[in-house]
């Protein structure tokens, strides 16, 4: 039904004012964060949520759908949030990195995304280790436009089996001792507990590399040599945002497994990594 915008407007605040009084600001949804237009004076959802605060205020949210679980579960990991904190400057990243892992990921499309404009920042990163030729994997049921913009090597598992690789990867670390007992002492807890799961002490199935694969779809020799390369060489794991709390928690655990022995860099939970 068209209207004028005063009869639209008329409607929109006799309806607000009826809320606000009949039911209070709890029945007034002022916008998902998903919600967003180019700048931030004239962002629409703050633009919003101004003109209801003025109107007796309005029902928000507590984390969101892109990160909600990593939000919760990174800092019992990693003692912060993680996903929305200062992580590794992409001159350390395309510097020291020997292997970049992308983890469910298409970060040169999700970046022309960046809340308000373009992260152009972050795309010439990629750009720079494409022409840097650092070695790229993406692991993702699709082919994406990142893979193939960096000419990653792709490994596809099955849709949701992100955990059981990584911690067919992680018992690969630990049986052929590519792992670094010293680093994990120092700066890890937990990790005989982590141990005694993978080696199955504890429901009596070791989570090997075949355990993984019947899971995920991806041969155990890829995996084997997936852990062996991590290892090897100074590997920087780009995990992208998503619900799983297990895929984001066990993420760290595998940087934190090999990384000690690299130095430099180590795990990125931001899918738009503006790092």
């Amino acid at each position: 039904m068209r209207v004028s915008w005063d009869k639209a407007i008329t409607l929109v605040s006799n309806e607000i004012a009826r809320l606000q009084q009949q039911h209070g600001p709890q029945s007034i949804y002022a916008g998902s964060y998903g919600w967003k237009s180019v700048g931030m004076l004239h962002n629409s959802r703050t633009l919003l949520q101004r003109l209801m605060n003025l109107t007796g205020g309005f029902l928000g949210y507590a984390g969101d759908y892109s990160t909600g679980a990593a939000q919760v579960i990174m800092s019992h990991v990693v003692g912060s949030m993680e996903v929305y904190e200062q992580q590794t400057a992409w001159p350390n990243v395309i510097e020291n990195s020997q292997l970049v892992i992308l983890w469910g990921c298409n970060p040169m499309v999700t970046l022309r995304n960046s809340w308000n404009v373009p992260d152009h920042y972050g795309q010439t990163g990629f750009e720079a280790l494409k022409k840097k030729g650092t070695r790229v994997i993406s692991i993702d049921p699709v082919h994406n436009d990142s893979a193939k913009f960096v000419n990653a090597q792709w490994i596809a598992p099955r849709p949701y089996t992100d955990s059981a690789m990584l911690i067919g990867i992680a018992h690969t670390l630990l049986s052929e001792k590519l792992h670094n007992p010293d680093f994990l002492k120092t700066y890890t807890v937990g990790f005989d507990r982590f141990a005694a799961y993978l080696l199955g002490e504890e429901d009596g199935t070791p989570k090997t590399a075949e355990w993984a694969a019947d899971i995920s779809g991806v041969d155990a020799e890829v995996l084997r040599q997936l852990a062996r390369d991590m290892a090897k060489n100074r590997t920087m794991i780009m995990g992208g945002w998503g619900h799983s709390a297990p895929a984001s928690r066990r993420t760290a655990t595998l940087a934190a497994g090999h990384g000690g022995s690299n130095a430099r860099p180590g795990w990125s939970a931001r899918r738009r990594f503006r790092l």
